[in-house]
């Protein structure tokens, strides 16, 4: 059986190749990469992420069960291409590398802005919420850190990653029985206020929406969230060759949510189905082309590793997973924007935990279950740790009060995210070495 080996063979350059590469081509193998990072933005945030949402409201699918199965798909994609991509095709640490630079990103850089942008406002948090999830992603760091330690991933291992993610999802669809049950255990008035606060607030989810919200922004947010929109816009121009097709997809599946609000019955049937074909063909696409356009990427920054001499590790950690969390990054900062800053919160710990277990876990599990084991060839032990670590940060700073919200804890972690970063390239190029 022929092995796909396309971009290995791809970045083999010749020497010829390579300096018509270095004296121009690599400038366009750059400006490749930056469109294609354009085309993955605009139809997860446009396209993607909109249906998946509207889908879970038509058909009345739980916000925080949607928010651990639907939409972290729908947010991690890009990342489970990446790792696809490492494992069955280049077969070397891009993917790995991919995942935990997310991670990163989404743990210092989303919930650093979310932080800042909380400073203005004064939003309430779900604390029990907000623990859980950080609980979890601990837990998942420390599982990954175990199951890399050895350099080696063996079926039943990523088998358990699979099934931490099973057990997450039980726990998200379970979770207010969960509190009642500790709240028969130990009567307290903190436990009743927080299981209210669920009850009366569902928003322990990663869902957002482009309806329109209650302005609860400052004049600086306003400024902020335009010019947010101003570059989105001038996104969705430049990628119109490439996209343009969901626009009409997308005012189809507005036009049947409407007339599935007809009051007729037949209306509303044919509404609906409609509506159910549209939005199913509009995500079908929408994995189509996120995954042609994630594998280009690539490619392309395959080729500038082999140019460079980068360590894939660390291309995937930096360049793949900064354009790669980009779609995340975006819906965060308007949730936060919009006053949904609980809603911001428990998407960058839940990605976190999506990614780790099945973006990595589902993969690993079928390639070492088909095949053989999988070799990790790169030390990311470091790295691994330093997820424990900031998970730990997290949940520590969960428990001391009003700490999250403040405009100091954003840019610290902000701060953190560059530090660390620095601290992982060089320990991998010293390794490499």
């Amino acid at each position: 059986m022929l092995k796909l080996k396309a971009v290995n063979s791809i970045v083999q350059v010749s020497d010829v190749l390579r300096n018509s590469l270095i004296k121009g081509g690599f400038l366009i193998v750059v400006l490749i990469s930056l469109y294609i990072t354009s085309v993955i933005v605009i139809i997860s945030k446009n396209y993607f992420v909109p249906t998946i949402v509207k889908l879970c409201k038509v058909y009345n699918i739980r916000d925080d069960f949607a928010g651990v199965t639907f939409m972290a798909v729908a947010s991690s994609l890009p990342q489970l291409v990446a790792t696809v991509v490492g494992v069955v095709v280049t077969e070397d640490d891009i993917g790995v590398g991919t995942v935990i630079g997310s991670m990163f990103v989404n743990t210092f850089i989303s919930i650093g802005i979310c932080a800042i942008i909380a400073s203005n406002m004064n939003p309430k948090m779900n604390k029990n919420a907000s623990i859980r999830d950080a609980i979890l992603f601990l837990i998942s760091s420390i599982a990954f850190f175990i199951i890399l330690y050895d350099g080696i991933i063996r079926w039943f291992e990523a088998a358990i990653l699979v099934l931490i993610y099973i057990m997450y999802i039980l726990i998200v669809i379970f979770w207010n029985k969960i509190l009642k049950f500790f709240k028969k255990i130990i009567p307290s008035d903190s436990y009743s206020e927080n299981i209210q606060l669920i009850n009366n607030n569902k928003s322990t989810s990663t869902i957002t929406s482009n309806d329109t919200t209650e302005n609860l922004e400052s004049p600086t947010d306003n400024r902020k969230l335009s010019k947010i929109s101003k570059l989105i816009k001038l996104l969705e121009y430049v990628t119109f060759p490439i996209t343009g097709c969901f626009k009409c997809l997308k005012l189809n599946i507005k036009i049947n949510e409407k007339s599935e609000k007809k009051e007729t019955s037949l209306n509303q049937k044919n509404g609906k189905k409609m509506f159910w074909m549209t939005a199913l063909f509009c995500i079908f696409f929408s994995i189509i082309l996120i995954g042609i356009s994630s594998y280009i990427l690539i490619i392309c920054v395959t080729i500038c590793s082999n140019l460079t001499n980068i360590p894939t590790s660390i291309i995937g950690m930096t360049i793949i997973s900064i354009a790669s969390s980009l779609p995340d990054l975006i819906n965060s900062i308007e949730a936060s924007n919009e006053g949904h800053i609980q809603m911001s919160f428990s998407n960058s710990l839940s990605s976190n935990t999506f990614d780790i277990l099945f973006s990595l876990g589902l993969p690993w599990f079928m390639s070492s279950l088909l095949h053989s084991e999988i070799k990790i060839t790169e030390n990311l032990t470091f790295p691994c740790s330093i997820l424990i670590l900031a998970a730990l940060f997290i949940l520590m700073s969960l428990f001391i009060k009003n700490i999250v919200l403040t405009k100091k804890f954003g840019i610290m972690c902000i701060i953190l995210y560059v530090f660390i970063q620095i601290i992982c390239i060089v320990y991998l190029s010293i390794m490499q070495n």
